[in-house]
């Protein structure tokens, strides 16, 4: 009798779950109901009204018709085909769906991506698959945010985290048809994106209104005027935050809730962006009148060319680049050259779009730089990975450089004074800036090692000097002591005048980028 009972008891317990699970299902259905019919009273498209009933389908996305739901169901019913959307959104009565701004309209539409993709092949990139990266108008957020103040007096539950984003359906409808267009994969992350930027004339005071704050208080300026700052453009950030600010009650004074459709649909600009592509290598400079970047006073140039220009020019032709960065391992002086093995360096091609590169096309591209001059010649060119360029800059501190440089004395050459630079060892040297580079580096003292030194003569007041220093050491200070800004300097340590007559770079001691055989 007992277990009769409790027999019972459950299944009361089970049954009335059942009628609870019901209810809600039922109030689910109801609630999705009355966000279906809003969304078509405000003039929404059929991807905005799947967007924000949380449909997170892709396939239901590309050729969406949703009706009403039916009463036995809490899902919505597609019908139609991709080419009847086409046909429904180029219609001149269909508005513009006031939470996209047609961007999810005739900006989907297989003409549309038809002509942006004629537009990409037209820029003549290489590229394997390809990626989409979107920029919407900032209006979208402050609609969203007045469409969900507006559904919430429908007594519907929604958060702005059951929206899905424009974005995300953008790119699942578009990646494949402009994928079929450029006939390569769509990826999400891919070295060469297509930048897409939309914008809204008819909308886009809307976020100037959301972000005006107080007019400034206008202050008497006797003397001048101020030129006006330059206005930044604002963020999304700016849009969320300054909603978060307003109630929705200055929401409602400010805008119409719920938005209404513009008369227009929005633009796009589109553009074709290729990851940098990075060249490494070694250079040497022959050159006693050629500095290593361009260098230019008060808009005059005082070197015909420079290193970088020699170099770079014809690497942004061949890889038709838009533009390009030079980075070497530290840097020479106009009079200086550079030998050895030379100076590494590394080369960034800004949106290359020619991409693929052999062995031997490199070696062609070295032979024509080296066959343009006898300025500078290159050496181990390669490419390399953006996070090999690093190496450039690392250890700074610890990397040496070989130099030679022939010095003049005031008084004759002896042996003993050449026999006394051998002697020396790991030589501390404090140098102040020198004042021929004040203008481009702070004041300071550094302090560099000399690690090694040896002399040989030239004649009796000529002897060359070879030295291994700490990289960023000045060696021309370090011969005449700059006045007296470098201490100790080979002027003191002979205790006679010293000049340097001429500089050279022996080596660049850094493993960088690997040799190859040549």
């Amino acid at each position: 009798m007992a277990d009769t009972e409790i027999s019972a008891a459950e299944n009361d317990e089970h049954s009335q779950k059942d009628v609870t699970c019901i209810d809600q299902a039922e109030d689910i259905h109801a609630e999705r109901k009355t966000m279906l019919a809003v969304l078509q009273e405000c003039n929404c498209c059929p991807r905005c009204q799947l967007r924000f009933q949380n449909m997170r389908w892709p396939p239901m996305y590309s050729d969406p018709k949703p009706e009403v739901l039916d009463s036995s169901h809490s899902s919505v019913t597609l019908k139609g085909d991709a080419e009847q959307i086409d046909n429904e959104t180029s219609d001149k009565s269909t508005p513009v769906c006031p939470l996209c701004l047609g961007i999810l309209q005739d900006l989907c539409k297989k003409s549309f991506i038809h002509e942006l993709g004629n537009q990409l092949k037209s820029e003549d990139f290489e590229f394997k698959n390809y990626a989409l990266t979107l920029s919407l108008p900032l209006e979208l957020y402050i609609r969203q945010h007045l469409f969900l103040i507006y559904i919430k007096t429908k007594k519907v539950t929604i958060n702005r985290s059951d929206v899905v984003d424009i974005k995300d359906v953008y790119k699942w409808v578009c990646g494949p048809l402009m994928a079929s267009e450029l006939k390569v994969p769509f990826k999400l992350y891919s070295p060469f994106e297509v930048q897409m930027t939309f914008q809204n004339a008819e909308t886009e005071a809307e976020v100037e209104e959301l972000l005006a704050g107080p007019p400034p208080k206008k202050k008497k300026r006797r003397f001048y005027k101020p030129k006006p700052l330059k206005k930044e453009p604002a963020t999304k950030q700016q849009v969320i935050n300054k909603l978060k600010e307003k109630s929705n009650e200055e929401l409602k004074e400010m805008f119409s809730i719920p938005p209404t459709s513009p008369t227009l649909c929005s633009v796009c600009k589109v553009e074709g962006i290729h990851q940098s592509i990075f060249v490494a290598g070694r250079y040497n400079k022959y050159s006693r009148s050629l500095s290593q970047t361009p260098w230019i006073l008060d808009g005059t140039r005082m070197t015909p060319s420079s290193v970088q220009e020699l170099v770079c020019d014809s690497m942004k032709e061949m890889f038709r680049a838009s533009a390009y960065n030079f980075v070497a391992s530290g840097r020479e002086d106009v009079d200086v050259k550079t030998l050895g093995r030379g100076r590494p360096f590394a080369v960034e091609l800004n949106s290359p779009r020619r991409t693929v590169f052999t062995d031997e096309d490199m070696k062609s591209l070295q032979e024509k730089i080296n066959s343009m001059t006898t300025s500078i010649a290159v050496r181990d060119l390669q490419i390399v990975t953006r996070e090999d360029t690093s190496k450039l800059k690392e250890g700074e501190q610890e990397k040496t450089k070989d130099y030679s440089a022939l010095i003049r004395l005031a008084d004759e050459v002896t042996q003993e004074m050449l026999d006394s630079f051998s002697k020396i060892e790991k030589l501390t040297v404090q140098q102040k800036t020198p004042i021929r580079v004040l203008h481009r580096r702070p004041l300071a003292t550094r302090e560099k090692i000399i690690h090694s030194m040896s002399a040989s003569p030239v004649d009796s007041h000529h002897f060359k000097l070879h030295l291994c220093t700490q990289a960023g050491t000045y060696i021309k200070e370090f011969v005449h002591g700059d006045f007296g800004r470098t201490q100790p300097n080979v002027s003191s340590l002979l205790k006679t005048e010293a000049d340097i007559l001429t500089l050279d770079v022996e080596a660049v001691n850094l493993d960088w980028p690997k040799a190859l055989d040549t």
